[in-house]
């Protein structure tokens, strides 16, 4: 998607904001332990990860309950700069989970929320709010609801797109036929992006 976007930025402004979806709606508090038969990281993955600059190693040894990290990325999502705050922390999330092996939850969501420029004070607060760790249940479920069944998926302007991977030139496409058919402010759920656990929207 970036490559596409890269691709199109005079034509295009662009606002990605990224949406919670949680793929194990059950998995404890503290994550899980992965079992010793799983086989961690396919070929394909790997092969698409690289692809797009993602090294997955499938080093963190826990499947991680993901909750408050989409409440860190909702709380970065507010940040009024068009979304680049939550959009580098997305980033930094996927790295430190997919590459670097790091849960992101507790103390270590805390560090890595440095990195884009959040305090210690900002964040504990956030992940830690009943209310908060409700409303993101809540929206993503929303997202099953509206038949959302994995991630990423993408939104355009607001109106649901398409699911998985795809190429540049896809998503130039869909660029195109996106603002002929459903132009920014004519309607559909609002703004959106993609996430580990995540959906990405964007609007143009």
């Amino acid at each position: 998607m970036e490559a596409a976007m890269h691709m199109c930025k005079e034509k295009y402004t662009f606002h990605v904001s990224w949406q919670p979806y949680l793929l194990r709606p059950n998995m404890p508090p503290d994550g899980m332990e992965k079992p010793p038969q799983y086989k961690g990281v396919s070929e394909h993955l790997k092969a698409a990860g690289n692809a797009v600059g993602i090294d997955f190693t499938g080093k963190c040894p826990r499947f991680p309950n993901t909750v408050q990290a989409h409440c860190l990325l909702e709380h970065a999502g507010k940040v009024p700069d068009g979304g680049q705050t939550q959009d580098r922390l997305a980033e930094v999330l996927f790295r430190a989970y997919f590459t670097d092996g790091v849960l992101p939850s507790g103390y270590n969501l805390v560090e890595l929320a440095k990195e884009v420029g959040l305090s210690q004070a900002d964040v504990e607060p956030v992940i830690t709010s009943p209310d908060n760790q409700q409303a993101v249940v809540n929206k993503a479920q929303q997202y099953m609801h509206d038949g959302v069944t994995g991630v990423p998926f993408f939104y355009m302007n607001g109106r649901p797109a398409f699911s998985g991977a795809q190429d540049p030139g896809n998503f130039v496409y869909c660029f195109q036929k996106v603002v002929e058919k459903f132009p920014a402010g004519s309607g559909g759920q609002g703004s959106g992006g993609q996430g580990s656990d995540g959906n990405p929207q964007s609007s143009m």
